[in-house]
């Protein structure tokens, strides 16, 4: 997957983290395969990346995906005592994707769980937690 380069990116004057990018590819269950990780838990991305490889074999052939893709902006940080914490606003972009082939899991439900509570296109189709 590529994109255009994260033009608002910016360098955390504090040094504790860079603006963070996130890629999040989930099964039409609602079950994420696929995260390019998060800060502070080994291999993660910033601004600065444009591409991610997911690895042949993660999504099925003739199946239907979510994605979405993050761009987290530190607002502030600050570390204390080793400890990393800051703030941040996000943008997020979804998106569906379907793979060729013949279909490997005919147990698909016509419509997906929505990624998170951000996605609202999804929000008035399936009930929140706790609500009928």
């Amino acid at each position: 997957m590529t994109w255009s380069e994260y033009s608002n990116g910016t360098l955390d004057p504090r040094g504790v983290v860079d603006d963070l990018l996130f890629v999040v590819i989930a099964d039409c269950h609602g079950e994420r395969i696929f995260h390019t990780g998060l800060p502070f838990e080994g291999d993660f991305l910033t601004f600065r990346a444009t591409e991610v490889v997911v690895e042949a074999g993660s999504l099925g052939t003739g199946q239907p995906y979510s994605a979405f893709v993050e761009f987290p902006h530190v607002a502030d940080s600050k570390l204390i005592d080793g400890i990393p914490g800051f703030t941040s606003f996000a943008n997020s972009t979804y998106l569906d994707l379907l793979t060729t082939g013949p279909t490997s899991d005919p147990t698909c439900p016509l419509v997906r769980p929505p990624m998170d509570t951000g996605q609202t296109d999804r929000s008035e189709r399936i009930p929140p937690p706790g609500r009928s």
